[in-house]
């Protein structure tokens, strides 16, 4: 432990040189309060379009923008082709269930990248980073400036008139009022007195029962949205209105976003009403929460990147029975379970389930993140179907942690081992056998899945060729007598010489194997060469011991 100790007394002891400069963190779009209802119901990727997309769904409402923002000074209008501050579309997607409001800037097309992904939120002269401006851009306007994070004099938000009053309620986003913090916050909104319904409102006393998380990166492209919730939507509008929130509800929604330092002016977009079409869902008791684990065996790191399997444990309790989850209403990262299966994880008197994803289908960014399994729960106290859901702090590497280098070595050795199997290895019986799980030789080899039967469950392994044994037919009775033993001695060995000869003779001649584990993971081949030496030693041991018996007699 003096090692452990050492390294932490050095680490403590540093500190910073005279002279050096001071690293400033950047800040980034947070959230201090987590509760139940702030589950994935839209899981977010920073892709507006594809988190919310138009497709006529209920509970989603869309409002276009036709009109753009274009910096005066012509020069700066030459460079700056389009504003991270342009909205082109205000995406809302209404969960009855959750009773949770998610909200995503649709922004227009950058015309740099190839292919074209939309402008990054905040991106004001977009050179594709939204902190950092272009040099060509200062050398026309040195005063120019783009903080990172919407940080500084930036804003982006939402407003919501619930009454139709045309005077704004609350406030969604990122606030640039004097003083004011950079987290996103739902707030009440403080309205302009002169032209409330064509003024950008400020933001008042926050609404932190009703501030969700928001999701918000300024480096990628290819994500660079701004969006978040706001949970407990029908108590915000009970509250605002007096009134239920019901399915032919309409309120009015607007939205504004700008700049002080980026020479172009301000955006703002009228409210238009919206009605979401859907009665919120008031549950009887918060949605259950049965512990979980996720991929524990790689200590909560999940691979977006490869195929790899990821395990997903639900720990059943006393009051949660696992089997009692509808297994086609299970979600993680918005991707449906390969399979599935029951066993005892924790070796305690309740039954624990095992949900199997591939993380190339999980729909997650990279990072640190609180994740959560969803699902229905046929509760048999109420008799009626609940959702559950449960999260766990994992980190999450998509393709962008690794190199180019790694992604080549990664997809020949998918290509090597896409060969179909050979044979079962041994030790995968023996753990289904422990686990009391039916191994069978399938046809099919990119795909394992588990068939439910009424006892035990099936897994469907791929294999080139079975290989069958004859089994040796037990030997007559023969006479009692010391001849007739050593006579019965020298058959069996010779039986078995021959045997071992054989299996060793195909196993040396046989194209490799892939052997895997029962969680997909491929184990070394035994190489050729080894295969010949054993072959031989087996033929030489057994030769000498036949010959030693045909000595004795």
């Amino acid at each position: 432990m003096s090692f452990f100790r050492d390294i932490l007394n050095t680490v403590q002891s540093w500190r910073r040189r005279r002279g050096t400069a001071r690293s400033r963190p950047r800040a980034g779009v947070q959230v201090e309060q987590m509760e139940h209802r702030q589950v994935l119901s839209v899981t977010f990727t920073g892709n507006a379009v594809a988190d919310i997309p138009d497709n006529g769904s209920p509970g989603t409402a869309i409002i276009q923008n036709p009109n753009r923002i274009v910096p005066p000074d012509p020069m700066l209008a030459n460079l700056i082709k389009v504003s991270g501050f342009d909205i082109s579309s205000i995406r809302m997607k209404y969960d009855p269930a959750m009773d949770i409001l998610d909200v995503a800037f649709g922004q227009p097309g950058n015309q740099k990248t190839i292919p074209e992904f939309p402008v990054i939120a905040g991106d004001a002269d977009n050179n594709l980073n939204g902190g950092t401006v272009s040099p060509a851009v200062t050398a026309v306007q040195p005063l120019f400036q783009d903080y990172p994070t919407l940080g500084g004099s930036e804003t982006m938000a939402v407003f919501l008139d619930l009454d139709q009053d045309s005077i704004p309620d609350v406030v969604a986003g990122i606030s640039n009022d004097p003083g004011a913090g950079k987290l996103y916050q739902v707030a009440e909104a403080v309205p302009n007195p002169l032209n409330p319904s064509t003024t950008a409102p400020g933001f008042g006393t926050p609404l932190q029962d009703n501030t969700g998380f928001a999701f918000y990166q300024d480096t990628d492209p290819s994500r660079g949205a701004f969006e978040f919730k706001i949970i407990r939507f029908s108590e915000l509008y009970l509250a605002q209105t007096g009134q239920p929130l019901k399915a032919d509800s309409v309120l009015n929604v607007g939205a504004f976003a700008g700049s002080a330092d980026d020479f172009t002016p301000e955006l703002f977009i009228t409210a238009s009403p919206v009605s979401f079409g859907v009665n919120p869902i008031s549950p009887d008791c918060p949605p259950l929460s049965p512990p979980v684990k996720i991929n524990p065996h790689q200590h909560r790191h999940v691979n977006t990147a490869h195929p790899n399997f990821v395990r997903v444990t639900v720990f059943g309790t006393s009051g949660f029975d696992v089997t009692r989850i509808d297994t086609d209403s299970v979600r993680f990262g918005g991707a449906e379970p390969e399979f599935f299966f029951r066993l005892n994880a924790n070796r305690d008197e309740f039954l624990d389930v095992t949900y199997v994803f591939r993380g190339d289908t999980l729909n997650l960014p990279p990072g640190k993140q609180l994740a959560s399994i969803t699902g229905l729960y046929n509760d048999a106290a109420t008799g009626k179907v609940v959702p559950f859901e449960s999260g766990q702090i994992i980190f999450v590497r998509d393709s962008s942690s690794y190199s180019p280098a790694d992604q080549a070595a990664q997809a020949r050795r998918l290509d090597q081992h896409a060969a179909q199997m050979g044979s079962i290895p041994n030790f995968v019986s023996r753990r289904a056998r422990e686990r009391n799980v039916d191994l069978v030789l399938a046809d099919v080899v990119t795909q394992r899945t588990v068939e439910r039967q009424a006892t035990r469950p099936t897994v469907k392994i791929a294999t080139r060729q079975a290989a069958v044994r004859e089994q040796t037919p037990a030997p007559a009775i023969a006479p009692r007598g010391p001849a007739a033993f050593r006579s019965q001695q020298t058959a069996r060995i010779q039986a078995l010489a021959q045997r071992r000869i054989e299996q060793a003779t195909v196993a040396a001649m046989a194209p490799p194997t892939v052997r895997i584990d029962m969680a997909g993971h491929s184990l070394p081949k035994v190489p050729t060469t080894k295969r010949l030496s054993l072959a031989s030693q087996w033929e030489s041991d057994l030769g000498e011991l036949a010959s030693d018996v045909a000595l004795a007699r």
